[in-house]
């Protein structure tokens, strides 16, 4: 398997956790955010265990505790997404935060202030890197957007500003070299070495 073959792989596999961990929310096997953020995480980790063609993944949600808490708090994110690429050509690894919502469809546009939290939020990630997300998650699917265009947009369909799939996002989190030939390359190296 050629490195192109091993990120399509990879994303094909992320996208069909991200379709299980849907599914258990639109079957109502989980309800609360909190909860389906670990159903997607442990998900995730299932479908990307070990090694794709040299690429190997590692993914990270913050427990439920207080000390837990108060690092969300103080990140503003509730996912760490950390990838490393190991072929014989490239040695990479990079990081992402990701800030999960819960937006269901007949309720695409948040509140006033819960569209200024989801915002602050958004900003707390940006101060620690531009590599910082966002997934909206419906009962019908999940989407991915920038947070930076979260944080400072005034329209509150937060739904609408995510526009990419979760294949996309991923693809595109595992394709180092769109991100060189875009001069996109983040890393993330403060938050992999802090405690979560």
């Amino acid at each position: 398997m050629d490195y192109e073959d091993a990120i399509v792989e990879a994303a094909q596999r992320a996208d069909r956790a991200v379709a299980r961990a849907i599914r258990s929310y639109r079957d109502q096997k989980v309800t609360d955010e909190d909860d389906l953020t670990g159903v997607l995480v442990g998900n995730l980790q299932a479908e990307l265990h070990g090694v794709i063609g040299g690429l190997s993944w590692s993914v990270s949600v913050q427990r439920h505790s207080k000390s837990a808490a108060i690092e969300e708090e103080r990140l503003g994110a509730d996912m760490l997404i950390y990838v490393e690429f190991e072929t014989t050509k490239l040695e990479y690894s990079k990081g992402v935060l990701v800030r999960a919502k819960r937006v269901e469809a007949r309720r695409r546009a948040f509140a006033r202030r819960e569209h200024e939290e989801f915002q602050a939020q958004c900003r707390r990630m940006l101060l620690h890197t531009p590599a910082s997300y966002v997934f909206v998650c419906s009962r019908k699917q999940m989407r991915c957007g920038s947070a930076l265009l979260v944080s400072g947009a005034s329209n509150r369909l937060v739904y609408d500003q995510c526009v990419w799939s979760s294949y996309r996002f991923f693809r595109e989190l595992f394709d180092v070299k769109l991100e060189m030939k875009e001069s996109q390359v983040h890393l993330l190296t403060s938050c992999t070495s802090q405690h979560w």
